[in-house]
């Protein structure tokens, strides 16, 4: 298994896997209820919305798909983008834009429906330039929906306030990648997850860093805050 994504309700777990299925679990012994098929290689990657209503999901086969899994039959539709590899989902906690972080570095921000056919063209964000490019592998909105976080292999964070359009941070604290990051519930902290066996926890108005937690011995790839 590559990733997992839980719903909010805690009822159904979707687990990502290396053969390209997506595994859907339900109960509280996370019984097998069906897989979902069409990627061609490893899930790398898996974002189900707030609503719970639609599964995003990518892939090492440069394609992203929207899952309607309520549905008995979840047939996913090919969201219609240039072959990219994708490294990293998030909703946006209204469920109306999807931002894609791929290995061109760039964030793409979607409006999709898995009921349509076609989606609009997806609004692209260029966050690092020149010599700083590098895979976009971590991406998480503010609960606010103000900000939007971004994590690079390189060790970039870059952070974006979405209301009004402009970086708000750009920065590069790591000296590894940046695995996941996450926005605290009151939209006053970053954290970022690395390779460098650390979590760091930085404020989000100056983007000083606060704090750094250690005790991992090797690279932490995930994290998780409660709600």
């Amino acid at each position: 298994l590559w990733c997992v994504e839980w719903a909010r309700d805690g009822t159904r777990l979707f687990a990502g896997s290396e053969s390209g299925t997506i595994q859907e679990r339900r109960g509280a012994d996370l019984a097998l209820e069906r897989r979902l098929e069409g990627h061609a290689m490893a899930v790398v990657a898996l974002a189900l919305r707030p609503d719970g209503l639609c599964l995003a999901s990518c892939s090492l086969d440069c394609t992203l798909r929207l899952w309607p899994v309520r549905r008995r039959r979840a047939v996913a539709r090919v969201v219609l983008l240039q072959p990219l590899d994708f490294w990293a989902l998030a909703w946006r906690p209204d469920g109306r834009r999807l931002a894609t972080g791929a290995a061109d570095g760039a964030l793409r921000l979607l409006d999709p429906d898995p009921d349509e056919a076609a989606a609009a063209p997806p609004e692209l964000v260029r966050c690092l330039d020149g010599r700083e490019a590098a895979a976009c592998t971590a991406v998480a909105y503010s609960d606010c929906m103000r900000y939007l976080a971004a994590g690079f292999r390189n060790g970039f964070v870059y952070v974006q306030d979405t209301q009004e359009r402009l970086r708000l941070h750009k920065f590069r604290h790591h000296a590894h990648a940046v695995r996941q990051v996450a926005v605290t519930r009151d939209s006053t902290a970053l954290l970022t997850a690395t390779d460098d066996a650390a979590v760091h926890i930085y404020a989000l108005a100056d983007g000083a860093l606060r704090h750094t937690l250690r005790g991992h011995s090797a690279a932490v790839t995930g994290l998780s805050l409660s709600h």
